[in-house]
């Protein structure tokens, strides 16, 4: 069994050292990737994505640390806003902050974290340049699905029953 394991990891390193950087790149990053390697030539590339969904940009490009980091400090500034007393209307502009952030950092935030999953495969490569594709890219779900909670949680807390 160890030595099944052992060659099947001589496999997957020879395979992942046969692929370029560029073509790793480009296979984690998807049909739009063109354009995250202009984005490490000229960081200042604005990012509709990121402008327009925030948080949804993040989970549609499987940027899940940064999403739970981006949720926590949202969390954070809105409990701390509602203990001193901030308007709403000033916990609303704070909470539309970090969509103008990714609008201009968005895509060299992108393209340095593709760069980086392609850095660490490179190295230590756990499974064939297919699988490593795979797990790059794009993905509805996730977006949807926080979609989803979100209107649920929005309606449980509006219901007369769960009103204090």
């Amino acid at each position: 069994m160890t030595f099944k394991l052992t060659h099947q990891s001589e496999a997957h390193t020879s395979s992942a050292s046969s692929v370029s950087t560029a073509t790793l790149f480009k296979m984690f990053v998807g049909p739009r990737a063109s354009a995250y390697v202009q984005a490490l030539q000229n960081p200042t590339r604005f990012n509709w994505g990121g402008l327009l969904f925030g948080a949804y940009w993040l989970l549609y490009r499987k940027m899940y640390a940064q999403f739970f980091l981006l949720l926590s400090i949202l969390f954070f500034l809105g409990m701390l806003g509602a203990v001193i007393g901030l308007p709403w209307s000033i916990l609303l502009g704070i909470s539309v902050l970090p969509h103008v952030v990714y609008g201009f950092i968005g895509s060299d935030l992108y393209a340095r974290f593709a760069q980086e999953k392609v850095h660490d495969y490179q190295h230590q490569p756990k499974y064939s340049p297919q699988v490593f594709a795979e797990s790059g890219g794009t993905s509805w779900s996730q977006p949807i699905l926080w979609l989803g909670i979100q209107m649920v949680v929005g309606y449980m807390l509006t219901t007369p029953f769960l009103q204090y």
